[in-house]
């Protein structure tokens, strides 16, 4: 029998033409996500340039959809803050309308009670006016009598016009005593019980309050008793807490001698950790110092490692950003036609690390050529694997002096890519100059 060959198709020339499909369909469709996912699947598997027509014009037709969707949000934006200050507006004009009627009816209630006081202080002066001194004054049969008969009458009403005036005070002092306390008593706390109390007592000191009034004696006795309650459950808290660090200290200083033995073998880690400036190594050392209580054993190395790992972590979340930036933070930054001087600073600083001449980076336009490339030279991938060690003393020194002067607010308020690249480039040069010592 005749045998049949069948060709298998090459997996990357599949892929390609799958990715071109792929390409080809978001564009016929102009949808933001299809193109969005598209071009990402292009950019991951670094096959730009075998699709490059089709790539480039889903980028450039992502970009106008891009835009055009931020124009219409932006109005949208726009109209409901319109729409938010007007309902502020009315609703301003009405609170105005209530306050105003608010304080027209207290104005005739505060006057319908001055009315009302009035009254029952006419009242009151035709009872308290003792009737026994008015008919003296009225018969009296000389004009001293008469005279003592109405001085007489005049103390006799100031002073049951005071006794009464010191009842109110007394009766006020209390209600407020009163309150104090059943607040306290609710909220259950040391510090409300205490001034509660302590207000009770410079109110009631040297008066009889407490013993004319049954409640306010039974709301101080509730205070003091919860307030002691309250104190001896601290106290044994205090305690508990004492004796749980106590037994923690004991066991650390445990596990500590059973694990000096091995001081010799993290420290080997450690030192490691920090020549290589390996991160894994350098979280295993500390931890195992950690876990074993052996900081203060490991001196100076363990601290040494805690600050670089602090370091190197901080550089890889920068990173780490960077490699997540959005196209559209990207378009915004390559966009600029005259960006401001934080943007240029920022970004010459860290293509000046990358290995770029400071003389090509004098034109924002070879910047944005840089910013363009794709594949083994795309910014994201250059960030990714610039190493350390590879920077030499000159391109430190030229990055730093670009940089110097500038913050990250500043650049961040000009651009927010922007402003990744001025944390990576800043944090580059400060860990060579670290390095170097």
């Amino acid at each position: 029998m005749q045998e049949i060959v069948v060709q298998q198709e090459d997996p990357r020339t599949r892929r390609i033409r799958e990715l071109d499909a792929m390409l080809t369909a978001a564009i016929d469709a102009r949808d933001m996500a299809d193109l969005q996912l598209a071009t990402d699947a292009v950019e991951e598997e670094h096959m730009e340039e075998e699709v490059r027509e089709k790539y480039d014009k889903a980028c450039a037709l992502l970009e106008q959809l891009l835009a055009r969707d931020a124009e219409t949000k932006r109005r949208e934006l726009e109209e409901a803050e319109r729409e938010a200050a007007e309902a502020k507006r009315k609703m301003e004009e009405a609170e105005a309308e209530a306050e105003r009627r608010r304080k027209a009816e207290e104005e005739a209630a505060r006057i319908r009670e001055a009315e009302r006081l009035a009254e029952e202080a006419r009242k009151r002066w035709a009872r308290i006016w003792p009737r026994v001194q008015v008919l003296r004054a009225l018969n009296a049969v000389d004009a001293d009598a008469k005279a003592k008969a109405m001085e007489e009458a005049r103390r006799a009403r100031e002073e049951e016009e005071r006794q009464k005036r010191e009842e109110e005070e007394r009766r006020k002092r209390a209600l407020a005593c009163k309150e104090m306390l059943r607040g306290a008593l609710k909220a259950n706390t040391i510090e409300t019980l205490e001034n509660a109390i302590k207000h009770t007592e410079r109110e009631t000191f040297q008066t009889t309050l407490m013993e004319h009034d049954d409640e306010l004696k039974r709301l101080y006795a509730e205070a003091r008793e919860a307030l002691e309650k309250l104190r001896k459950e601290e106290e044994e808290r205090r305690l508990a807490e004492e004796r749980r660090l106590e037994e923690e200290r004991r066991i650390a200083e445990e596990k500590r001698q059973a694990a000096l033995a091995r001081v010799g073998e993290i420290e080997i880690i450690l030192k490691r950790g920090i020549s290589d400036r390996n991160i894994d190594l350098l979280k295993s050392g500390i931890k195992q110092a950690e876990d074993n209580f052996l900081q203060k054993d490991l001196f100076p190395d363990y601290d040494n490692a805690k600050v670089l790992l602090e370091r190197l972590e901080k550089i890889e979340k920068v990173k780490k950003n960077i490699m997540e930036l959005k196209r559209p933070l990207i378009a915004e930054l390559k966009s600029m036609a005259n960006p401001p001087v934080p943007v240029i600073k920022a970004m010459t600083g860290a293509f000046l690390l990358m290995g770029e001449k400071a003389s090509y980076l004098k034109e924002w336009n070879n910047i944005v050529i840089l910013l363009n490339k794709t594949g083994q030279l795309s910014v994201k991938r250059r960030v990714q694997e610039l190493q350390i060690e590879s920077v030499t003393e000159e391109i430190a020194k030229s990055a730093e002096d670009t940089l110097f002067g500038l913050s990250s607010d500043e650049v961040y308020e000009a651009n927010q890519a922007a402003s990744l690249f001025y944390d990576w480039a800043d944090m580059i040069c400060y860990e060579y100059k670290q390095l170097k010592n």
